[in-house]
């Protein structure tokens, strides 16, 4: 390859690699066959909606994106809306119908209620699959007529289906929905990815790009994305780049070690301000750094969580002597109630056995790339203490 090949492969590293944005194409989405199929299963069957949730960054718009792409329904038409803070019921269904009819409305109003769109959803020549993303931005009154409005679909077996995506901790949290329409409302959680499913992102953007990545760059790049596909796009990326400006085809240990300085400077400006906040100290000795690195590397339970005594193994191997909960609970404490300090973590439970977890995901991997980039912790210790 010459110099200008090798400038077009950086280049192009940024359109295969997108960490900030979700994926549109079918080409380039890895996993989620356990979630498609539910989702497909519900479109299937007349009368059944779907409300799909989880964790900021862990692909669900990317999911919705491709959905339309994906052989649901060969009958149906999918159709999909970004909600935001100023939606409610009947400006969704607008902006719905305005995307159906190319730009063109007239049945449909910001004052639609929920029998209004069922009209309208039986006077289509074609079933519709509704996708609404970002739906956790709609207002709380919104979000009600939208159950009342899948209560009604699923009573009359209108041939349409709704489709819900947000970021939430339960379908509670998403739809405030009553009980009556449990029975018609497929939940789909959107786990943290595994990390087979983040070695296909890998792959399959090394395919395209014409490159090979090492089984060693690649489990680095695995074990610090945490199971968020956003790191593993991130990474991807910067690794590729730094290789490209070696004129590499070959993406090893030393590009990812490159890509993480410069992934570190890249990150999000709110996840590097909220990191200094939180580790911040005048004294020398403080241990706030060393602390956020254990509590990233700790071993995780349901839902990302973990517990103070899950911190002392990795607390220990990062300062090379034994730590025990006396020495670190201050540290949490800080990092989980409202201070100077930045809330950084999400504190629940009874004292003396409190659960704890990352309030931002994406925070959990940038303390793990700056642990890497500062030196306090090996590639084998990452390795080790993230089994």
């Amino acid at each position: 390859m010459s110099e200008i090949d090798f400038h077009d492969l950086y280049l192009q590293a940024g359109q295969v690699f997108q960490p900030a944005t979700p994926i549109r194409t079918r080409e380039l989405f890895a996993g989620r066959l356990d979630e498609i199929a539910r989702v497909a299963d519900a479109i299937g069957q007349l009368g059944l909606h779907v409300a799909v949730y989880g964790e900021r960054g862990v692909g669900k718009t990317s999911l919705a994106n491709v959905l339309s792409e994906i052989p649901l329904n060969s009958e149906a038409v999918a159709v999909k809306v970004n909600c935001d803070a100023t939606d409610d019921f009947g400006s969704a269904w607008l902006k719905f119908e305005t995307k159906l009819k190319n730009g063109e409305a007239g049945e449909l109003s910001e004052n639609s209620n929920p029998n209004d769109v069922q009209r309208f959803l039986e006077s289509q020549p074609r079933s519709l699959i509704c996708i609404f993303d970002e739906f956790d931005r709609m207002t709380t009154e919104g979000a009600a007529l939208f159950s009342d409005l899948i209560k009604t679909l699923s009573d009359t077996a209108t041939d349409s289906t709704v489709v819900v995506v947000g970021v939430a901790e339960t379908v509670t949290d998403l739809v405030d929905h009553h009980s009556s329409i449990e029975r018609s409302l497929v939940q789909v959680q959107m786990p943290r990815m595994t990390n087979t499913e983040l070695n296909e992102i890998l792959t399959k953007a090394s395919r395209v790009l014409g490159v090979t990545m090492t089984d060693n760059a690649k489990r680095m790049i695995v074990k610090l994305s945490q199971g968020l596909p956003h790191y593993t796009h991130l990474l991807g990326r910067e690794s590729v780049r730094a290789a490209a400006s070696k004129e590499h085809l070959s993406v090893g240990v030393g590009a990812v070690r490159e890509g993480i300085e410069t992934a570190i400077e890249g990150a999000q400006e709110t996840i590097r301000n909220q990191y200094f906040q939180a580790v911040r100290s005048s004294r020398d000795d403080a241990l706030y750094g060393e602390v956020l690195l254990a509590c990233a590397l700790a071993k995780k339970g349901d839902r990302s969580t973990f517990r103070a005594g899950d911190i002392s193994k990795p607390m220990s191997s990062i300062r090379g002597k034994e730590y025990k909960i006396p020495a670190y609970a201050k540290h949490l404490k800080a990092f989980s109630e409202d201070s100077d300090r930045a809330r950084i973590l999400k504190r629940s439970g009874k004292k003396r056995n409190f659960i704890y977890r990352f309030s931002n995901p994406l925070m959990e991997s940038y303390v793990l790339m700056r642990g890497i980039a500062e030196g306090k912790i090996s590639d084998s210790q990452l390795d080790e203490l993230s089994r």
